[in-house]
């Protein structure tokens, strides 16, 4: 069986990506700063690990033993004041982690980034990866954290399989 990593695995979509690996046969292992907030599914094959993901020492062990990361911590909220707040954890931690994850041969690295990194578009015309992002996102620290974050990651792609979620509001 595989094993996969979740970060921030107390998080709405993590939680929901765990219940969805356990349900096809996954081995999983959850990763949160405070094993407490966790109020998803128990299941054999669910490890939770209460880990500061910050300090990538701790991670590397529990990496060595796994074939895949689902990487969903990230600084969700909308009323920092600086960017640099955003930018430590949404794209330079990022890229700390899936260097280590290319330092100790993971299969695949999934970045869960933002659809507001996306420009937007209507019904009749729907937006795509191409267009410009549009207000109010292009001023959102939050926003811009996470597009900084997707091209970080994305320049490891010829090192590891890479992808980059883009989930709308949860």
């Amino acid at each position: 069986m595989s094993k996969v990593i979740i970060t921030g695995a107390n998080g709405f979509l993590a939680t929901n990506i765990i219940i969805e690996l356990l349900s096809r046969n996954y081995i999983v292992k959850g990763l949160l700063r405070n094993i407490n907030t966790y109020h998803g599914y128990i299941h054999p094959n669910l490890e939770l690990i209460e880990v500061d993901i910050n300090r990538l020492d701790n991670v590397v062990k529990i990496i060595e033993k796994s074939d895949y990361i689902i990487h969903t911590a990230a600084i969700t909220h909308q009323n920092l004041l600086t960017y640099a707040e955003y930018q430590r954890v949404n794209a330079e931690l990022s890229e700390k982690l899936i260097r280590l994850c290319i330092e100790t041969q993971l299969k695949k690295f999934v970045y869960v980034s933002s659809a507001n990194t996306i420009g937007f578009g209507s019904v009749h015309s729907p937006g795509n990866e191409e267009m410009p992002v549009k207000s109010p996102f292009k001023d959102s620290f939050y926003a811009m954290s996470k597009a900084e974050g997707e091209q970080r990651v994305l320049s490891y792609k010829n090192q590891i399989n890479v992808t980059v979620a883009n989930p709308t509001f949860m």
